[in-house]
């Protein structure tokens, strides 16, 4: 598809806006009435919607800085407002609910971190196949696409996992990079994703003080470290004999420098 006209791709995106904006207006209609259902969900319709001047430009080879700035506005913005449910579903001790809003803030705060660098070569988005539910494909499955342009080209899309924490389980599961929200993207002593968030935002905002900095620098340094090394691992599977762009790599040398994705257990 990626060789079709770009006025047809346009065309693509275009619906698919259309059936986000209807899927947001569902989700945001239910919530008004109080219907009981999975409230990230609007959250994460909302972050698909924010991205769109970033996938525009991927169609058309031109990523603008307006484009990213546009985006990260939209992104900021509903990882705000995630941030908000998951305060109130706190008050309320709804144990599945803070759960639901709290992994979704640490795939924000991993897009945020890398975006708010407003990079048109380098910048995350949420991934769009979910290789279905992880119930048939449970290896593939991953939140974010680090995408990497160059010269208006797409040269390659970085699968992305993220976790709260990672069992030994999700250790061995994920081909994706897989980045644990507490331990990679937080400060010691901020562990929660609204902590990083706020930082970020503060930054953002202007209205930073020095630990929020550090806080946000931090989860930026530490993202961007953790794609490159697994940009550098060797490409698993048949893909490494295609042209694929949405690659899975060797996480060998990421789980030596990066502690807590060990997936053996060494002896004492």
């Amino acid at each position: 598809m990626s060789e079709a006209p770009i006025q047809e791709r346009l065309a693509m995106l275009d619906s698919a806006a259309d059936a986000w904006w209807r899927a947001f207006n569902i989700h945001s209609r239910l919530l008004g009435q109080g219907v009981e259902h999975d409230r990230s969900q609007v959250h994460r319709v909302a972050l698909n919607i924010a991205v769109l001047p970033l996938l525009r430009g991927i169609v058309t080879g031109d990523v603008t800085d307006a484009a990213c700035r546009e985006a990260f506005d939209g992104c900021l913005s509903a990882a705000r407002s995630n941030a908000a449910y998951l305060k109130d579903a706190k008050m309320r001790r709804d144990a599945v609910a803070v759960g639901l809003h709290s992994g979704f803030g640490y795939e924000c705060n991993a897009l945020l971190a890398l975006n708010r660098k407003h990079s048109n070569t380098w910048f995350a988005i949420p991934a769009m196949s979910r290789c279905d539910s992880g119930l048939y494909n449970r290896q593939d499955t991953h939140d974010l696409l680090v995408i990497h342009q160059k010269y208006g080209s797409t040269q390659s899309a970085t699968p992305v996992e993220i976790k709260a924490k990672a069992s030994m389980r999700d250790r061995r599961r994920y081909k994706a990079l897989l980045v644990r929200g507490r331990m990679h993207l937080s400060a010691p002593g901020k562990y929660k994703p609204e902590d990083t968030l706020n930082a970020i935002a503060s930054v953002y905002d202007g209205v930073a003080s020095e630990e929020d900095a550090r806080v946000a620098d931090n989860a930026t340094e530490k993202f961007t470290s953790m794609i490159r090394d697994y940009y550098a691992g060797q490409v698993l599977g048949s893909a490494a004999n295609t042209a694929a762009v949405t690659v899975f790599r060797d996480s060998a040398q990421v789980r030596a420098h990066h502690p807590g994705l060990a997936t053996v257990v060494l002896a004492a």
